[in-house]
């Protein structure tokens, strides 16, 4: 993993992912399987598949973690014509993990409750009170989804460059320091 840090200054204006390396087979092929690279020091370059290291991306913690993966997207915000997408490893603070997983069963029993009031509603009860309870569960459903969408780590493509390159946003600022202070610590 190449985790150098990188500054904005040896960046052209016409081309932000120059300073991340060459173009072409030949320049893919000398990249280690899940290598990255620090952009900016808040956001991380990268290629369709990242192995992070061992360290919190929400807390900077290097211990009680748990691993995760996940496929990184653009925004559902930003109108794309293609749809990138990025297979992430990265890791949790166990605190932060079990916050996220509460939130997404919170969310999940939401929407199946949701669903089973639409749904039997109209054989368990008789008259307005059924259509009510019915009507109730759309919204709570919905509601479900929206609170199970919170229960993601916020890691997102934040643009494209050259040759299957990604530059990802959400990581916390303790990643980005504790990542520093191991590199510091493994350089000669």
């Amino acid at each position: 993993m190449n985790t150098d840090s990188v500054s904005t200054d040896n960046m052209s204006t016409d081309n932000p992912f120059e300073v991340i390396g060459g173009h072409g087979p030949e320049f893919d092929a000398l990249r280690p399987p899940g290598w990255f690279v620090v952009v900016d020091g808040n956001r991380i370059a990268c290629g369709r598949l990242v192995q992070l290291p061992p360290i919190c991306i929400k807390t900077g913690a290097t211990d009680n973690l748990s691993p995760f993966s996940s496929i990184v997207q653009v925004p559902a915000y930003r109108l794309v014509l293609r749809q990138y997408q990025v297979n992430c490893h990265y890791y949790l603070h166990e605190s932060v993990a079990s916050q996220l997983t509460l939130t997404r069963r919170i969310g999940a029993l939401m929407t199946i409750s949701g669903l089973l009031m639409l749904i039997l509603s109209p054989f368990l009860l008789t008259g307005p009170p059924a259509g009510i309870i019915a009507a109730l569960g759309i919204p709570i459903a919905l509601l479900g989804k929206v609170v199970a969408s919170f229960a993601n780590p916020g890691l997102r493509i934040d643009s494209t460059g050259p040759a299957d390159t990604f530059v990802l946003r959400g990581f916390e600022s303790p990643f980005f320091q504790t990542l520093a202070e191991i590199v510091a610590r493994n350089s000669p």
